[in-house]
């Protein structure tokens, strides 16, 4: 274990907003999105990408709960942010062609031209105060992860009355529970420490995420593109 002071732990690098032609747009269906009406009537909205003829049009499903409020007329522009295939953040401005209520929900919006892509780092991550659980060697640590994303996360550990810090090192393996919010699944992933850094009573880890299963990192691409969305990032 270091005895390094790491005062940036939670600050992130610059980040640069790249646009592209919408050529290299795909749309997986399932994929999420959310979708601000910018004529102001309908706020922001979830909703389930279902297909996409390319430089054509996009089709998106949302929930019936939502059929009143989702009252977007045709022609009207609005913002869409989803998670791109690379995992940036991906955002462009469009119209409405047709918003269909029968006899399914169905959205239908104009490809774009252009989209924008927030690039910062391998993996989309967000600052975030979410208490995590670790077990290490049998024991197990309450701690916070302080930022977040599907390849890992930063996580802080306090010295408590009566609870020793544990002993980690580079390369050790972990165990996390946590529960992100707005979702009720709690999430058990193994990672493994790539930073340990000690200060005072407050120790540092970076961990990576170690064979997180698709249906996990989903959740953690919903949580950071909501928060992201939320932030207006």
């Amino acid at each position: 274990m270091t005895s390094d002071t790491h005062p940036q732990d939670n600050i992130e690098p610059a980040r640069e907003v790249d646009r592209y032609e919408a050529s290299s747009l795909t749309f997986s269906p399932g994929a999420r999105a959310i979708i601000e009406d910018l004529s102001g009537g309908s706020g922001k909205l979830h909703v389930e990408v279902v297909g996409a003829k390319q430089c054509h049009y996009i089709l998106f499903h949302y929930p019936k709960s939502l059929s009143d409020k989702f009252a977007l007329e045709d022609n009207a522009p609005v913002l869409v942010r989803s998670m791109c295939r690379n995992h940036h953040l991906c955002a462009f401005r469009t119209t409405v062609i047709k918003n269909l209520k029968a006899p399914v929900r169905l959205l239908i919006l104009r490809y774009p031209e252009q989209f924008d892509a927030l690039n910062m780092r391998r993996y989309d991550r967000i600052e975030s105060v979410v208490r995590v659980e670790i077990f290490f060697q049998g024991n197990d640590y309450k701690g916070v992860i302080v930022n977040l994303s599907r390849g890992g996360c930063r996580i802080i550990v306090r010295s408590e009355p009566g609870v020793e810090l544990p002993t980690l090192n580079k390369d050790n393996e972990v165990f996390l529970i946590f529960t992100l919010p707005g979702h009720d699944e709690e999430l058990t992933v193994a990672g493994q420490c790539r930073e340990v850094n000690l200060s005072g009573e407050r120790l540092s880890v970076g961990i990576a995420f170690m064979f997180l299963p698709d249906k996990m990192a989903q959740i953690i691409d919903d949580f950071v593109l909501d928060l992201k969305s939320w932030l207006r990032l």
